[in-house]
Parts: structure tokens; sequence; C-alpha cells
């Protein structure tokens, strides 16, 4: 196949091309790198689930226990269970669907872009999301459904995007149904539906915007319904009082009255929001801390922070890490400083289409970060100092900075362009 050819093909055929090239760079990469285990964990209580699904056609388990209990998210139980049932649960079976939903990632960014600034960038954006280093690194988590719900949340935003500019009420559904999913999938999801109608009624402002809205609300809930009437009964049946779960424990989380009171008090307080916000947002990657590297002789195996190596490292002292520590640090820190350049991209695009009139996509973004912000800080009551894994709570949002991101630099190297003609 000639260059010729195969830039035909990407400009006939660019989803097909985006989610080819997407798919091919994960499975390179799972045939050179070693694929770590996946049994352990969330997983290994998501498949059992999945299997009792498939061989007795419920959840199993005591419904006061983690397999029946109210405190789940379902939704990837019931997807790895009719996976299962078409391709196996084998660990080729696994990497496949890892890289198909890598793929999909990458295809719903390009359609996001497209929508908003051609070809160009959202080609920029596709292939961006797809060489994204930290959603490759997730590509090997794959007994995680953060690349299903990340999935299903791009996806859900496109469609009602896509409604949202046309009218379309067909797209309202099939956003609904989505997002309706993807909140079965994670419960950070269960409110994404109401911070879109929120965005929708504010940019549009009419009564169609309003039936749209509740559309949208209405086909999320039916989707989300079944499963909370099941929720009811389990919690009727072993006497729950304190709040029954319309999807998971998560939403309880967020709705509480002690959760709402820590979401206020921490966003008053400047000396926690501005490092939380530091966490979530500008060191999301775990470069604050990397396990396992040796700090003393006597506690070999404690976590080590990098902003007590690095005066270390500039007064020239030693410090005695393995090669494999030294090449986790510095992959860390490129993937952060990759991550800084995304930032202040995406920001520049969005002071230039908020200046511009075109302010609707970078509002529902900014509406998007932070209903994600308080839903981090419901989740912890305030303490963001416990997130575990803050990048797994940006991760969905980062095809959307990645998306402006790509507008600017578009728009970049058609002023470079210009300017240079204009020296000839």
């Amino acid at each position: 196949m000639t260059i010729l050819t195969l830039t035909d093909f990407l400009r006939k055929h660019p989803l097909a091309s985006v989610f080819i090239f997407a798919f091919v760079v994960r499975a390179a990469l799972f045939f050179i790198l070693p694929i770590p285990d996946q049994l352990g964990g969330d997983f290994s209580l998501y498949q059992r689930i999945a299997d009792n699904i498939l061989l007795q056609g419920n959840l199993g388990g005591e419904p006061h226990k983690t397999y029946g209990s109210p405190s789940i998210s379902p939704g990837w139980a019931f997807f790895l269970s009719g996976y299962e049932l078409f391709f196996g649960s084998s660990t080729t079976a696994l990497l496949a669907l890892s890289a198909t939903l890598g793929g999909l990632l990458a295809v719903g960014s390009y359609l996001i872009a497209n929508l908003f600034f051609g070809r160009a960038a959202a080609l920029a954006t596709g292939i961006a999301v797809s060489l994204w280093p930290a959603f490759l690194i997730q590509a090997f988590q794959y007994g995680s459904s953060l690349l299903l719900y990340s999935a299903l949340f791009v996806f859900g935003v496109f469609f009602f995007l896509k409604a949202a500019y046309r009218g379309s009420w067909f797209c309202t559904v099939v956003s609904g149904v989505l997002l309706g999913f993807a909140a079965l999938v994670d419960a950070i999801g269960f409110f994404v539906p109401l911070v879109l109608a929120v965005w929708l009624f504010v940019v549009k402002r009419s009564r169609h915007s309003i039936l749209l809205a509740l559309i949208l609300l209405t086909a999320a809930g039916l989707v989300i319904a079944p499963w909370t009437y099941r929720n009811v009964m389990i919690a009727e049946q072993l006497g729950l009082s304190d709040g029954v779960p319309l999807v998971s424990k998560g939403e309880l989380q967020l709705l509480s009255p002690a959760r709402l009171s820590g979401v206020a008090e921490t966003v008053t307080d400047y000396t926690r929001v501005v490092p939380a916000l530091a966490k979530l947002y500008v060191f999301p990657f775990g470069i604050a801390e990397l396990a396992s590297w040796p700090v003393s002789v006597n506690a070999p195996q404690e976590a080590f922070s990098y902003k007590e190596l690095l005066p270390e490292l500039l007064q020239g002292r030693a410090v005695a890490l393995s090669t494999g520590e030294w090449v986790v640090l510095w992959v860390k820190v490129a993937i952060t400083i990759l991550h800084w350049v995304v930032l202040v991209l995406a920001l520049l695009a969005f002071v230039s289409m908020s200046r511009g009139g075109s302010w609707g996509f970078p509002l529902l973004v900014a509406l998007l970060a932070g209903y994600v912000t308080v839903a981090v800080t419901g989740y912890t009551g305030g303490q963001f100092k416990y997130i575990s894994e803050p990048s797994s709570f940006i991760f969905p949002l980062m095809p959307l900075f990645i998306a402006l991101a790509s507008f600017s630099l578009v728009w970049l190297f058609g002023a470079l362009r210009r300017s240079g003609r204009a020296y000839i």
C-alpha cells in the first residue's frame, strides 16, 4: 500500500483510521511489555459476579455481603458477563476488550472535536488520545472498569452535544441511555446527566431545550430504575435505615448532609482547596509518591516523595534508586510535563473561544470539571489527602481537555504557517 492510498484511506475513513491506530498501538504494547496479573482487587469480585450471572442467572452470594450488596456498582459485572458469554474470560480476550475500549475512546474523542473544531483538530485529538500515556497505561489495567466508564461518558457527551445543537430527540435518548449505563458502571456518573441538563438550559434557554433535558434525564433514569428498585427491595429485606443507594453507595456519599458539609468546609478553606486542586489536576498521575523505593535501610518499602527527592538531586547528592525506580520516576515526570502542556493549551482554547463568543463547549467542560471536583470532595468528606488515585477521577475528562488543546495546537500551527508565508 502506497503513502497515497494510506492518505486516501485516512481522508475517506477517519473514524476507522483512528480506531485501528489506537487498537494496533495497544496490541503492539501488549506484545512488547509484560502483562500484569489482574486477578486480585476488585476485578476478581466483579468477574465472580459476572460468572454467577452467566451460570446462575443472579448475582450470587448473600444480599448483605459484597456480591449482592446495594453498595456495588453493577454495570461492569453485567458488561463482563455479556462479553464473556461471546468471547470468554481469558487474558487474551480481556486484553482485546481493553484495546477495543481504548479505540472507542479515541473515536469518541474525535467525534466531539469534529463537532466544534473541524477535521484537523479532530484528527489531532484522535491521535493524541490513542497515544496518551495515561490511556496506554490504563490499557494494561484490563480488570478496571475505568475504560468502559470513560468510553460511555465520552460517547454520551458526544450524542448529547449533537442533540443540543441539532435538536435531535433520538440523539438525546441515546445519550441518556449511555450515561445511565455509565452511572451503573461508576457512581460518579450519576449526576452527569443533571450537569448536562443544566448546561443545556443555560446555553439554549428555550422550551425545546427544556424538553430535551427532560428526555435526557428520563432516559438515564429508566436505565438506572431497575437496579434502584432492586436496591429498595434488598434494603427492605435487610432493614437498612441509612439510605438506599439509587445506584451504589457512591452517590449517597455525595448526597449526604455530612458530605455536603465537608464540601462547603473544603471550598471555603484556601489552605485545603489549593493543594487539593493541585493534586487532582496538576499532579494527577501519582508523581508525588513512588512506592517501593528505599528511603532507609530500616524502611525499604516506605513511599518517598519527589518533593523530598528533588532538593537532593539539585544539590548533587546521591540517591539510592534502582534502575527500574529511576525509569518510573522519569516516566512519571514526562507524563506530568505532557499533562501540563495539554492543560495550558486547553486553557488557551478556553479563553480564546469564550472571548470569541463560542463559550458553549468551554462552559460544558468547566461544569463537568467542577462537578468532578465537588464529587471527589464528597467522596472523601473534604479530605483530599485520602484520594488514592486522583487520576481516575479526571481520566474521563482528559479527552475533552485534549480536544481543546488540539484546537489550540492547530490554530498555532496555522498562525505559524501564515506568518511564514508573510515573510516569503
